[in-house]
């Protein structure tokens, strides 16, 4: 059985303290969880340039740390049979009946699975990024008025033939498949069927004041340091507003997302609170394309929602092979490795910091997996 060494642990402290002295970061907060529970927590630094500092209750903006629980979302539909994962988009959203390719010719059906493992072409690469920036999301939109937009915008390649990254726009049709499902809004299905169960009474799209005022400030490591970011809107509709951007949307504390992942690592379980059945969550932690995710490691697949590690080869820290987990380009991440029992999330909120490749994402997974001992 896995043992973890809480002084190895003070890795991350340090590194932690390095960073933040440099003004490379303003503040970070971080937890690791291992077979037996809660180990470690640190939370240091400043939630905004004026000085507060980070607590425990501090909120950051999740960004694509979204898509988990999104890809959740949907494997509640699935095991209550109102999705399944083979199925075309269009069944949901008939927008999406005839979608084509850039060049003018029909696409295949777009199935939800290809959503869930970024092999759909929506909104891939630059091409598809100037398609978003003219369907995406305007003021005032909601799923129900953005998504059927997106059924216009052309694909690349033929879904289920690549990998690519879809950053908001998939996992925004997703959402959508699970309102039209469950005649609930998003927010409303994810409230009842996981963030009410699992307690995290801290996550929403939607921020009340109390919530606003401990909302980290979005900031920008540049050559002088800790500065402004040039924009607090990144994504559209974050936070707040009427778009719940079920690719990039969420706010949440580093206690909230700690229960997701100790959910995840429980086989869909946790304090005695079942949201997902132990297949489920094998499913989504289980390669569904065999291609290798760009720009990540060629040792990692897509899983359902999360990224999948298929083999060990010094591109990334050294996980176990059936590691899974995600990142957020603000600077969070986080990662289960069910082989040594043990789950941990990263917190901070950079406009720069990068998402599943960033040097602070690899070098937090080498701390905590460098500190257990077999």
């Amino acid at each position: 059985m896995a043992y973890i060494d809480e002084k190895r642990l003070g890795q991350i402290t340090r590194h932690a303290r390095e960073r933040i002295g440099s003004g490379r970061l303003m503040g970070m907060s971080a937890a690791v969880c291992g077979p037996d529970g809660h180990i470690y927590t640190f939370v240091e630094g400043d939630a905004a340039r004026t000085g507060e500092k980070l607590t425990e209750k501090s909120l950051f903006r999740l960004a694509s740390m979204t898509k988990p629980i999104t890809a959740a979302a949907i494997m509640i539909q699935s095991e209550r049979g109102y999705v399944r994962i083979i199925d075309p988009v269009s069944k949901y959203i008939p927008e999406f009946e005839h979608v084509c390719l850039f060049d003018g010719n029909p696409a295949r059906p777009i199935e939800i699975r290809h959503l869930l493992s970024h092999c759909s072409g929506v909104a891939h690469d630059a091409f598809g990024e100037s398609e978003f920036a003219v369907y995406g999301p305007k003021e005032g939109d909601t799923l129900s008025t953005v998504v059927p937009r997106y059924a216009k915008m052309r694909l690349p390649f033929q879904p289920g033939d690549k990998s690519g990254y879809s950053a908001v726009a998939g996992f925004d049709i997703l959402a959508r498949v699970v309102e039209v499902t469950s005649g609930m809004r998003f927010e409303d299905f994810l409230r009842e069927n996981l963030f009410g169960p699992l307690g995290m009474t801290d996550t929403t799209f939607h921020p009340t004041p109390e919530q606003m005022n401990r909302l980290v400030e979005l900031v920008t490591a540049g050559e002088q340091g800790i500065e402004p970011c040039p924009s607090e809107g990144i994504f559209p509709g974050l936070p707040g507003g009427g778009y719940e951007a079920g690719g990039a949307g969420l706010v949440g504390t580093l206690g909230d997302y700690l229960r997701f992942a100790r959910m995840l690592l429980g086989r869909g379980q946790l304090d005695g609170v079942r949201v997902l059945t132990p297949r489920t969550v094998e499913q989504m932690a289980s390669p569904a394309m065999p291609y290798v995710v760009p720009g990540i490691g060629e040792e990692v697949r897509w899983g359902l929602g999360m990224r999948v590690i298929q083999h060990l080869n010094g591109y990334s820290a050294p996980l176990s092979v059936g590691a899974f987990g995600w990142s957020g380009a603000f600077g969070t991440h986080f990662f289960i490795d069910p082989v040594l029992k043990v789950c941990a999330v990263y917190m901070s909120n950079l406009s720069n910091a990068g998402g599943a490749g960033a040097e602070t994402a690899f070098e937090f997974e080498n701390d905590v997996i460098s500190s257990i001992l077999e």
